[in-house]
């Protein structure tokens, strides 16, 4: 008997290898994704972890939109990387 594997299970698999040997890395690369073009060029990943995210915010008008937002950003960094469960955010005013 003959079993057949569909593609997708490959490319999840190696997709979520390659987010846990890269880990914050990989983040970097969707960030402005996550945080949209408009706070992107203001809104600096500094670090993250699981449970943890500090940015650093070049304008008070940024840190407003950010704060306005953050939910809906936390909420898309969980979507994208479900072992992400962001409960800290620390805001760095540049």
């Amino acid at each position: 008997m003959k079993y057949e594997v569909p593609i997708s299970y490959y490319v999840k698999s190696f997709q979520k290898k390659v987010e846990e040997s890269l880990g914050e890395e990989v983040v970097v690369f969707k960030w402005k994704e996550i945080v949209g073009p408009v706070l992107y060029p203001h809104v600096k990943l500094d670090t993250i972890d699981v449970e943890n995210l500090e940015v650093s915010i070049d304008h008070a008008s940024y840190k407003s939109a950010f704060l306005l937002k953050q939910n809906l950003i936390l909420r898309k960094i969980h979507e994208l990387f479900p072992r992400y469960d962001i409960k800290n955010v620390k805001i760095h005013q540049l």
